[in-house]
């Protein structure tokens, strides 16, 4: 799904990753690991075309990320969810809007569509919020709601930066049983976590894959954790 050949990356000439070489391979459940400032955030923006890399080579689904132009590049990351630490939504719109957003961006909200939005909500436990407005959700509501806004146009790819973050561990775990079940429908993810617990738990439900992240350079963790 996603290839990474001796692929490198910096900021100002100092460099962040370097002769980074790894696949994601379709269907996988990865974490990533690292300690604070080792380039986790850089790493999944490369993941989902936010960034380019300044050497070597990243491809997406079979094609190389520096030969796509800026369409192209738009409607490869229709096939990517992203889930931030730091959830944005817009305020002055109810969690039903905001959720349904991407169809709207994409032209595809239409009436048919509008019972997956409902059914999205429900998968979320978000129903009875629905026409709630974001500042109105506790920060568990406002995880889950962009985990459904990020599920929305049922991307292939789904990338988590933190997500347990700013959550108790039983919200935490609820979220991840969610991440799960994407998982078993098929979809990669790749989830940046500082949280060895919740790569514990999950390693007990799937076959999770553990990436770490450190002097810049990424590797596959051994099953050892």
């Amino acid at each position: 799904m996603i290839a990474f050949e001796k692929a490198s990356f910096g900021y100002d000439g100092h460099p962040v990753l370097e002769d980074v070489s790894l696949t994601l391979e379709a269907g996988g459940f990865y974490f990533l690991t690292g300690p604070s400032g080792s380039g986790k955030t850089t790493f999944l923006k490369l993941c989902s075309l936010a960034l380019l890399p300044r050497g070597g080579r990243v491809a997406f689904f079979g094609e190389d990320a520096t030969l796509l132009d800026r369409d192209r590049i738009a409607l490869m990351r229709r096939r990517m969810g992203m889930v931030h630490q730091d959830c944005q939504f817009i305020d002055h719109l109810s969690v039903r809007r905001n959720i349904a957003l991407p169809l709207e961006i994409a032209g595809r909200r239409t009436p048919a569509a509008d019972k997956d939005i409902e059914d999205l909500m429900g998968w979320v436990a978000l129903g009875h919020r629905a026409d709630a407005y974001p500042p109105e959700l506790s920060g568990g509501e406002r995880q889950r709601a962009a985990l459904a806004r990020a599920v929305m146009l049922s991307p292939d790819l789904l990338i988590a930066d933190e997500p347990t973050g700013n959550v108790d561990r039983e919200m935490g775990e609820r979220i991840l049983s969610l991440l799960i079940e994407l998982n078993r429908l098929g979809r990669t993810v790749l989830i940046a976590t500082h949280d060895l617990e919740l790569i514990r738990t999950a390693k007990r439900e799937v076959s999770a894959r553990v990436l770490r992240l450190a002097d810049g350079q990424v590797r596959l963790a051994g099953h050892e954790l």
